[in-house]
C-alpha cells in the first residue's frame, strides 16, 4: 500500500469517525432542544410538574410553649415528629397536626384531608385548627368545608406562592367511631402540575385505658 492509499484510508476512517460524533451530537441536542421544547410549553401552560411536588408527610407536634394540644405529651420548646401514624382514644376529641414540605417552588390552589373507610365507622372530620396563629388581623380568603363524604377541603381565592422547602401545616380536629386503622387521605393541589399530590398517613383508634 502506497503513501496516497495510506492516506485515502486515514481519511475514509477519520470522516467515519467524525460523521459518527456528528450524529450523536446531533442527537443529543435534539433530545436537549425536546427538553427545553416541552419545559416551555409547560411554562406556557403553567404545568412544569405531572404530580404536586410534595414530601415529608408526617404527623407532628407543635412546642407547648406556643400551642398546647389536648390529650398528647408535648415538649415546653422544641417540635415532635410522630411519623406516619398516630393514636386517638374512640369517642374523644383530638386536634391533629399535619406537616408537609414543598420539594419545588409551587403556587398552592388547596388541599384536601379525608379518611377513607365505610360513612358510619371512619372517623369524623369536625373542623380546623388554625394552626400557628395567635393572633388574626386579616383573613386570607379561602374556601373552606366539610363534603357528604365527611372529607375536609379548602380552596384557596388568591393562590399561595411557596417556596421550595417550605413547610406547610394543616391542623383538623377529629373522633373516632370505632376501633380499628384508618387511612388519612392528604391531598394538595398546585397550578404547576395537572394532577395532585396524594399521600396517606394512619390514624390508630382505640379504647381508653
Amino acid at each position: 500500500m502506497n503513501n496516497w492509499e495510506i492516506a485515502t484510508a486515514v481519511a475514509a476512517v477519520t470522516a467515519v469517525i467524525l460523521a459518527a460524533f456528528a450524529l450523536w451530537y446531533a442527537i443529543r441536542n435534539l433530545k436537549k432542544l425536546r427538553e427545553q421544547t416541552e419545559y416551555l410549553r409547560r411554562q406556557i401552560f403553567g404545568e412544569l410538574y405531572d404530580n404536586a411536588q410534595v414530601e415529608n408527610l408526617r404527623f407532628f407536634l407543635p412546642e407547648k410553649r406556643k400551642h398546647r394540644v389536648k390529650g398528647f405529651k408535648q415538649i415546653e420548646d422544641k417540635e415532635i415528629d410522630l411519623g406516619q401514624t398516630v393514636t386517638i382514644p374512640l369517642g374523644l376529641e383530638r386536634e391533629l397536626h399535619i406537616h408537609w414540605q414543598m420539594a419545588e417552588a409551587q403556587t398552592l390552589r388547596g388541599y384536601n384531608l379525608g379518611f377513607k373507610g365505610d360513612y358510619g365507622s371512619k372517623p369524623i372530620i369536625l373542623g380546623i385548627r388554625r394552626a400557628f396563629i395567635k393572633t388574626l388581623f386579616q383573613e386570607f380568603v379561602r374556601e373552606e368545608y366539610v363534603d357528604w363524604h365527611g372529607d375536609f377541603h379548602c380552596e384557596y381565592a388568591h393562590h399561595r406562592r411557596l417556596l421550595k422547602d417550605e413547610n406547610f401545616v394543616a391542623a383538623i380536629r377529629v373522633i373516632g367511631v370505632l376501633e380499628g386503622d384508618y387511612q388519612l387521605r392528604v391531598s394538595v393541589a398546585v397550578d404547576e402540575a395537572p394532577k395532585r399530590f396524594e399521600g396517606y398517613l394512619t390514624v390508630r383508634c382505640a379504647k381508653k385505658k
